[in-house]
Order: structure tokens, then sequence, then C-alpha cells
């Protein structure tokens, strides 16, 4: 009796491990380089959505596997999806359709720029397969001269 329950332990275990689904296998690393002066402390949080059933929801399978700051050899541990000025987020997705879109709420923008308006980019859409991985960036709004207030994530 033991060895047929036996049996059937291993090859339940077996099946688990052959026919389970696997989460998390890709990644999106966002970079955000130094920008000048006071525009580094502006936080752009970071909007993932992922695409089912034809419609964009919140991400709720997302996780950030890492967190550093650029040009530094430290590891640093955060759960929010938030980028200043010199930094790298890179986070652990499901396979599927994405879109992305950075914003700062009038809020978080400590009166810098005097924009009245919630910065915030156009959606970037990214699909991912098994095993993928994409790289974006964000960059501050510019023209020739000066910050204008939003994003760019490409």
């Amino acid at each position: 009796m033991k060895k047929v329950l036996y049996l059937i332990c291993a090859f339940i275990s077996i099946n688990m491990v052959l026919f389970a689904k696997t989460y998390n296998t890709c990644k999106i690393v966002i970079n955000r380089n130094e920008n000048n002066g006071y525009m580094n402390v502006i936080e752009s949080l970071i909007v993932i959505e992922k695409r089912e059933n034809n419609n964009y929801t919140l991400c709720s399978h997302c996780i950030v596997s890492d967190f550093e700051m650029l040009d530094d050899k430290e590891k640093y541990n955060r759960s929010d999806i938030s980028l200043c000025g010199g930094e790298r987020i890179t986070l652990a997705v499901d396979p599927g359709e994405y879109r992305l879109k950075c914003i700062t709420p009038m809020e978080k923008q400590n009166n810098y720029l005097d924009t009245n308006k919630q910065w915030e980019s156009e959606y970037k859409y990214v699909t991912l397969k098994e095993g993928e991985n994409v790289l974006l960036n964000i960059y501050p709004l510019v023209d020739e001269r000066k910050y204008l207030g939003g994003w760019i994530l490409k």
C-alpha cells in the first residue's frame, strides 16, 4: 500500500512540474537618465496595464525584480513603480500585451514650471512573448530651450 501511495505522489508531482504555468518570465526595464537641475527630483510614476479580453486593466502580476541608481553599484529594494532622474527599474511580468504611461500629478510637481496640469506621456504599447525583454527610456518633454512639463516614453 505504501508503494502505491508513493507512486501516486510521484506521478502527481511530476505532472505538476510538467504542466505548471510559469509566471513573470518577461522583463520590462525602464531607465530614466539624469536631467538638469530640479527636474531630477520630480518623480515620473509608471502606469502599466495588461490587455485582457480586448480591454486594458491595471497590471496586478507586475513584480519589481530590480531597482538601481544608475552609475551606482548598490542594489535597492523598491515596491512602488516610480522613477527620478538617474534611476532604473526592472519589472517581471507575464507574457502578453501591455501599455505603459508615465505621469506626474500636479501635487507631485512642487510648483515646478507652473504648468497647472498633470504631466504625462503618450501610451507606449509593448507585446512580450515567453522569455522576451524590452528596454524603455523616460525623457522629459522639452523644446530647444526648456522643459515643457510632460514625459516621452520610448
